[in-house]
């Protein structure tokens, strides 16, 4: 995919098309226009959406794969979903844990990058980086390797007491 990774500036922009495909995300699951709940919690500054089918959460899936351009390379097609029992209490609390595109890594391999650039990096990551390169898999050659590690029937579905998984191809 281009640029790629050897490019210095590969990452450049990754904020700004992310917050478009929040928005872009936001919108598609928008709260119904009668929804009068929602206008109400939306006078108190929380942003809600309608409840979500799986058609919904399959659009959402194919948006976020069509907007950063990975629809063909990694043709996702099975969701892995973990309902969870929220108390009224904290049912609109936003601690900020669901912005998985705006997630830690994006920063985390931009600081890397960067300072593997100015060769200020550690013990771990140069053992690392001296990995002979037959021993590496470059997963942009073959991205079946990530699909078949992190397919959701390779996802445990039991996750104890807090919550239940549902999965759907």
């Amino acid at each position: 995919m281009s640029p790629g990774h050897r490019d210095p500036a590969w990452l450049k922009g990754f904020d700004v098309a992310a917050g478009r495909v929040g928005a872009a995300g936001e919108e598609l699951v928008a709260a119904l226009e009668h929804d009068q709940r929602a206008a109400e919690l939306r006078n108190e500054g929380v942003s809600v959406g309608r409840p979500l089918r799986q058609d919904d959460l399959r659009a959402l899936m194919k948006l976020t794969a069509d907007r950063f351009g990975v629809e063909e390379v990694l043709a996702p097609d099975g969701l892995l979903v973990k309902c969870v029992q929220v108390s009224r209490r904290r049912e609109h609390d936003d601690d900020g844990s669901t912005d998985f595109l705006n997630s830690f890594i994006f920063h985390d391999l931009e600081r890397v990058a960067s300072a593997v650039r100015a060769g200020a990096y550690g013990a771990a990551l140069d053992a690392y980086l001296r990995i002979p390169e037959p021993s590496r898999t470059d997963l942009r050659k073959e991205p079946q390797v990530v699909l078949d590690h992190v397919a959701p029937e390779h996802v445990p579905a039991d996750v104890g007491h807090k919550g239940r998984a549902c999965r759907s191809r």
